[in-house]
Formats: structure tokens, sequence, C-alpha cells
């Protein structure tokens, strides 16, 4: 038998679900919001105490959120700090936010959200530093960025499997290593200079300065860092270019060329491709 105390109780909790006028969808973002904001909580308590627990700063937020029975799925990683060297001061690059991704038997990643206030050509990279600013590792994706000014880009870099990112106080944005241009014996004459890469899948742009006439087809021929060849582009189609001129030439490698290994591209004189037919 119900007590004065229970029927108070009960009337009290029916005249308040009566007041409530919210929609089912407005009560589903109340509660969504409250989940978010305890893992929120969680990833920071983590990121500020995790090495004192020996725990790993972003790995062990969805443990703990799992443990809760808050019902979210969802696993967080914890942020952490990127700052961009001196060398890319006037690039016009911010960092808007940063984390660590997901594992891969490869290793694991660190994403960075960059704005870009200024248009950007070139290649980052992300050096990871321990306690007292010793490197310990460093990764740079393979691609080269060509990003107009006001663009905003999400980049992931891959650390080596033995890169232990629990043990890293900091990030440092930095230029990525450019790959190196030469020119052979048989182009020299010409007093050909390169300079401006660019890489867009299986195809390479080079801006190609000429300071003698020059006629015929060329060549780039790459090669990692140790000098061995791994692809060479398809001839050119005959060139004619007056001395003193310069501009952009596209050389086209096969596919399944590994630009992404190349240390060195080098230009070559070779016997021009014949113009297809129309």
């Amino acid at each position: 038998m119900l007590n004065r105390w229970s029927v108070g109780l009960l009337c009290g909790l029916v005249l308040l679900s009566s007041c409530d006028k919210r929609t089912a969808e407005e009560k589903g973002k109340q509660y969504a919001d409250e989940k978010l904001g305890f893992v929120q909580g969680a990833a920071e308590v983590l990121e500020k105490n995790g090495k004192k627990l020996g725990q790993t700063v972003g790995k062990g937020v969805g443990e703990v959120v799992k443990g809760t029975g808050s019902g979210v799925k969802d696993v967080v990683h914890a942020p952490v700090s990127v700052s961009v060297a001196g060398e890319l001061a006037g690039a016009g690059l911010k960092v808007l936010q940063a984390h660590e991704g997901e594992d891969s038997a490869a290793g694991r990643g660190v994403v960075v959200l960059l704005d870009f206030a200024k248009h950007f050509e070139g290649k980052l990279r992300l050096q990871a530093l321990a306690a007292g600013g010793v490197e310990v590792g460093r990764a740079e994706p393979p691609e080269s960025l060509n990003e107009p000014a006001g663009a905003q880009k999400s980049l992931v870099f891959a650390f080596a499997s033995d890169v232990r990112l629990s043990k890293v106080e900091s990030y440092v944005l930095r230029a990525g290593v450019s790959k190196l241009l030469a020119v052979d014996a048989s182009v020299e004459k010409s007093g050909v200079i390169l300079s401006q890469l660019k890489e867009n899948g299986s195809e390479v742009s080079v801006y190609v300065q000429i300071e003698k006439a020059f006629e015929g087809g060329l060549q780039l021929r790459a090669r990692t860092a140790e000098g061995a060849e791994v692809g060479r582009s398809e001839p050119s189609e005959r060139i004619e270019r007056e001395a003193q001129s310069g501009g952009y030439i596209t050389f086209k490698f096969d596919a399944r060329t590994p630009l992404s290994s190349v240390n060195q591209y080098t230009l070559y004189a070779v016997t021009p491709a014949k113009p297809k037919q129309p």
C-alpha cells in the first residue's frame, strides 16, 4: 500500500512529465550532449593523467567509456599538441585540430586538420618529440599538396609501428623533403635548369628553363635515394624551344611506378614520340 510520500512523488513525476513539451528529437539531442560531454571530460582527464596511470593516452578513453555502460560506441582519440615550425611561419598554415588516429598493421597515425590562409604548394612532414625535444619519429604523406587560399584539409601522418606515440609530448609540423631534380649530360649543352616539381598521380610536371635553343624529345627517369631506377616516363613528343624560354612539361609514368618512393628525377634527351594520329 502506498504511503502519502510515495503518492506525492508519483504525482510529482506525472506532473513533470506532462509539463515537458520537448519533442523526442529534442530529448534525444540533450541525451547525446550529456553523453558526449562525459566522453570529452574523460578524454581530458586521460590526456592529463594518462601517463601517471600507465595508460596510452587516446587508447584508454574508449575502454573507460565502455566500462561506464554509457552506451557510447565511438572510441575517442585524445587530442595532441602540434605546432608549426619556423620555416613555415610565412606559409599561412594554422592547425585547427590534431588527434591520434586509428591503429593499423603498419602503425598508428596522427590526424591534423589544417587551415590554409594562403595558397600552399609542397609537402609537409610531422616530427614527433619526446621529453627534452628529443625526436622519436617522423612521418610524411607521399602526396604533394596544392591548396588554394581559404582551403581546409585533414592529413594523416602515418608513423612506423615501432614509434611509441605514448612517449610523445608534442609534434612539430615542418616542410617536407623536396625531391631532387637533375639533368643528364645529353641535355646539359642546352643549359637546361629544372625547378617547381609537381606530382599528380602518375604524372609529373617540371618547370624547364632552357638557356639555348632545343629541339627533340625529353624523358624523366625516377630513382630512389639509393640510386636505383624505378621507372621512366613516356618520351615526350618533339619539343622545339627557343633560347631563353621556359615552361612546364608534363611527363607520364606507368601507373604502377612507385613514385612515392622516388628521391630524384633526372631529365634525359631521347628520341621523341610520334604524335598521335587524329
